[in-house]
């Protein structure tokens, strides 16, 4: 559900010969967030949230306190 994508949250585009995995990096805006793609990192930047090939793989449980190891 892209509402609840936030920073460190692994994401997928779907499109159809184009797929990649990716990284939320930062919130962009009220509307997009910024995502790293690991397969085309020239194609990251910022992204609607609600785009229809995007979605999250893995959400990222992190409370803003916690550290990263």
């Amino acid at each position: 559900m892209w509402w609840h994508m936030q920073v460190g949250d692994l994401v997928r585009w779907t499109n159809p010969g184009f797929e990649d995995t990716g990284i939320v990096l930062r919130s962009y805006d009220n509307l997009q967030m910024y995502i790293y793609w690991f397969r085309c990192p020239e194609h990251s930047g910022p992204y609607a949230v609600q785009h229809e090939y995007l979605e999250v793989i893995n959400e990222n449980h992190q409370t803003p306190t916690q550290k990263i190891n």
